[in-house]
């Protein structure tokens, strides 16, 4: 008989089987407050809600996160602050557990561009099947651009795994350190199968898919992707693919990546939820076994006394214990050179997190023989309890060396880490303009970068993401002496359906996000004024400048300091036009705001070759109106020679 180490951990009011009747009306604003030990900081890395039920994530190597949401079968990719759709699974089978569950990405990508998920799939009547599928990523593979992607080419890699009821489907998929694919499947409440060898429920699958094909129908299972060495593995199909067996419902597992150890959340019956640690060859009990209780006496005959007993059990109830669990990011390793390194009082720490509203994230230690609620961190609230959360469906270790975590009902991205090396950005000017199609955004967007003691930081990357209106937009900018990074916005020529909103983004912190007003061409049809002004130009072999001073005096309709006028004939973009239309004197359009004083001082260079007559035009026209209002320029201007 297994002799069992547990302890308990805290609980909330949900069992997991909820996760697809919860909506997001039941969770309050307050349930969002997170308390950590000093020096630890939770922040939102996408715009709350933006995610509808996210359940899986997985990380690029640089940098880019993927995410699968239950419901939809959408996969986005999150990548400075921007969040884009990837693709949509087809056929997709949702309910209270059925959906898409989840997902890997093959750990040679982008050599290998491959992206795995684990489904409930709809087989056209009938009892419908869980089953993993690939799909192929194109696109910006290198993240040389924006970062998008694309989801081409399903290739059904394991199929007929039976969904007879809408519970206990497991969902964890991940690639271990051998480069083999390991699923999680649960019992679909027919807990006698998890002690069937030759039955794909209550069992972690191991696959080698290294030599399936690119395309093509998927051949037999026992042709496709069995691995060698799995150490319960049997002779037919699906047997031969046993890694472990004896579980309920394995919802998620992580992997430690030194030991390769898997780390198994696995969610109880009645009373008790286990954390089990998986080497392969392991039964960990259930049915005859839940937690360290008997639980059944199914399958009949003796019970086996190889059972391998949960390093963590903890009971539904009781003021130490948890409803559901996932590893929090399993077993934390310090990643140095990374920007985040949450020190040595953590290095192979095991965190834990209660599938609750909200949710206890536990720090546990291992004292050489169990595993242990970890000392208390100054600053921390609850002994026991190290942090909180709002039920993370997935959570994982960044590059950057923080936690990363989907929150599934509230529908975030939100990122756990510790406060040195955090900065903060500022947006200090470009917010809120209005833009006409093709045009460029007069005010520069600038933000100014600080560390947590308002230090600026000098030399530091911002990113700058176009996430919904088009556009272009310069990629990053590099801060200057005073934290202060610049860039320009050019307005899409055409509507898509969304007013632009560009983010911002340092690595140390949160997104900042600029919201920008698309006007389009159709006012281009109102009144304009039109102004000539006309100077000659004789000296020869040097090139001029000419001094336009322009001033509004009495505008028929009167418009602020700092507001933009446009062109209604030059080519696109300008604002107010001044030029020659040829491009003789200096570029074919110049565009200005008018300052506090209502005017503005322009140079047109005139190149030397040019003699005689130059006509210099104007074109003013008001968009603050629904219809543009005629304005006037000053006249005569004054014109100035400037040799130089």
């Amino acid at each position: 008989m297994r002799s069992p180490r547990f302890m308990s951990l805290s609980c909330r009011v949900f069992l997991i089987v909820c996760l697809g009747t919860l909506g997001l009306s039941c969770v309050s604003s307050s349930v969002r407050a997170q308390f950590f030990p000093t020096g630890v900081v939770a922040e939102n890395m996408s715009p709350s809600g933006s995610l509808v039920r996210p359940i899986a994530m997985e990380f690029l190597p640089d940098g880019r996160l993927l995410i699968a949401e239950h419901h939809s079968g959408r996969i986005l990719s999150w990548s400075r602050g921007a969040l884009r759709t990837v693709g949509t699974v087809e056929n997709l089978v949702n309910g209270l557990e059925h959906g898409l569950l989840g997902m890997a990405l093959h750990p040679q990508f982008p050599r290998r561009p491959f992206l795995y998920l684990y489904l409930t799939h709809d087989i056209g009547g009938g009892v419908p099947d869980k089953r993993v599928v690939r799909y192929r990523l194109k696109g910006d593979l290198a993240f040389g651009g924006q970062g998008e992607l694309e989801m081409v080419e399903r290739y059904e890699v394991l199929t007929g795994i039976p969904a007879p009821v809408d519970l206990h489907d497991g969902g964890g998929l991940r690639f271990g350190p051998d480069g083999c694919l390991y699923l999680a499947v649960g019992d679909a409440t027919m807990s006698c199968e998890a002690q069937n060898v030759n039955s794909p429920f209550g069992k972690i699958l191991r696959m080698d898919v290294r030599g399936l094909p690119r395309s093509g129908p998927p051949p037999p299972i026992l042709d496709l992707v069995p691995a060698g060495g799995n150490p319960l593995g049997g002779s037919t199909d699906i047997s031969q693919l046993v890694f472990a067996m004896g579980l309920r419902n394995p919802f998620r597992f992580s992997i430690d990546p030194l030991s390769g150890t898997l780390i198994i959340a696995d969610v109880g019956e009645n009373t008790w939820v286990e954390i089990n640690f998986c080497t392969g060859g392991e039964n960990f009990g259930w049915p005859w076994f839940e937690g360290p209780a008997p639980f059944s006496t199914c399958p009949p005959g003796p019970v086996p006394s190889n059972l391998t007993a949960p390093v963590v059990a903890g009971a539904h109830g009781g003021s130490l214990s948890f409803a559901a669990a996932v590893p929090f990011a399993g077993i934390y390793h310090n990643r140095y050179g990374a920007r985040f390194n949450f020190g040595p009082a953590y290095e192979g720490s095991l965190f834990i997190a209660d599938l609750g509203i909200p949710t206890d994230i536990f720090r546990l230690d291992f004292d050489g023989q169990d595993w242990n609620i970890a000392p208390a961190l100054p600053g921390q609230a609850n002994p026991n309890v190290w942090g909180f959360s709002l039920f993370p469906t997935d959570c994982q270790i960044g590059p950057d060396g923080a936690f990363w975590q989907l929150t599934f009902l509230d529908g975030d991205v939100r990122r756990t880490r510790p406060e040195a090396g955090g900065t903060q950005l500022t947006i200090k000017s470009g917010q809120s303009q209005k833009g006409n199609a093709g045009t460029l955004s007069f005010v520069p967007m600038e933000v100014e970068l600080t560390d947590l003691n308002n230090q600026a930081l000098a030399n530091e990357i911002v990113f700058f993401t176009i996430e919904r209106g088009g556009g272009q937009i310069t990629a990053s900018a590099l801060t200057d002496a005073n934290g202060r990074a610049t860039v320009s916005y050019r307005f899409s020529d055409t509507w898509t359906g969304e007013h632009p909103e560009i983010i911002a983004w340092h690595e140390g912190g949160e997104p900042q996000r600029f919201s920008f007003e698309w006007r389009g061409l159709e006012t281009l049809l109102a009144t304009a004024a039109k102004y000539l002004f006309k100077f000659r130009h004789s000296e020869a072999n040097s090139p001029v400048v000419a001094v336009i001073d322009i001033a509004r005096t009495t505008p028929v309709l009167t418009v602020p300091a700092g507001e933009i006028w446009t062109s209604l004939l030059a080519p696109l973009p300008s604002l107010i036009v001044l030029g020659d239309g040829f491009g003789f004197v200096g570029p074919q359009n110049r565009g200005f705001v008018t300052d506090a004083a209502g005017q503005r001082l322009i140079e047109f260079k005139v190149p030397p070759t040019l003699t005689g007559q130059v006509i210099i035009q104007a074109y003013a026209i008001d968009f603050a109106a629904s219809t543009a209002e005629e304005v006037t320029v000053s006249n005569p201007v004054t014109l100035t020679l400037i040799r130089r």
